[in-house]
């Protein structure tokens, strides 16, 4: 299932890449785009499921900076 997140403080180039780097452990295809605030992904796995993961992912990123947070997570 194709999965889609909004990322409102991506910026730039290098949050695209960090985003990638960050999700692909656990999801595939992970796409990102820092002008539209949007990363895309897929996965096998539940929205429930996806959820956990992505909270546990971002719970990381308020620990350090710079500060994520996602938003709007839906099927594509």
């Amino acid at each position: 299932m194709k999965y889609s997140i909004t990322v409102p403080e991506m910026h730039c180039n290098g949050c695209d890449g960090l985003m990638q780097v960050t999700l692909e452990d656990d999801f595939q295809n992970v796409k990102a785009n820092h002008l539209k605030h949007i990363v895309v992904f897929e996965s096998e796995e539940s929205i429930e499921s996806v959820r956990v993961k992505l909270s546990k992912l971002f719970e990381e990123f308020s620990e350090k900076e710079p500060y994520y947070t996602f938003t709007n997570l839906k099927y594509e």
